[in-house]
């Protein structure tokens, strides 16, 4: 049984078959309600660089560093698993709602993205002419 009171093999089955739940399981994964402070402070250090906030570069940059952030917290869950099964036994992977390997395979591949946007970033021209 889950935490949550299903059967172990029902609630597994769930996730195999891409039930909606799971979307809600990665919002809560990557504390998504934080993503706008990822980006204010993204166009803060934009500002304070003296780029430009229409840099056609910035929404690559936005997308980089909002991956980075949900990476971050994909795997901070992953690796607190222990404390969070003591101490937050709400969150998704001590509830049974997902598995650390999952969230692991999902927060790396994250990481793995995040140099093809900054090298995106990098690599366009910019549209600055000051």
């Amino acid at each position: 049984m889950t935490a949550k009171g299903r059967p172990e093999r029902e609630h597994r089955s769930a996730q195999r078959e891409g039930n909606p739940a799971t979307f809600q399981v990665a919002l809560k994964l990557g504390r998504i309600s934080n993503l706008p402070t990822v980006w204010t402070n993204t166009l803060a250090g934009v500002v304070l660089a003296g780029g430009a906030i229409a840099d056609a570069r910035v929404p690559w940059l936005l997308l980089a560093l909002s991956l980075c952030y949900t990476a971050g917290m994909f795997l901070n869950d992953a690796f607190d698993r222990e404390f969070d099964a003591r101490h937050r036994p709400e969150r998704p992977i001590p509830s049974g709602e997902v598995t650390a390997t999952a969230v692991f395979g999902a927060g790396f591949a994250m990481l793995l993205r995040r140099p093809v946007g900054v090298k995106t970033v990098a690599s366009q021209p910019s549209f600055d002419t000051a």
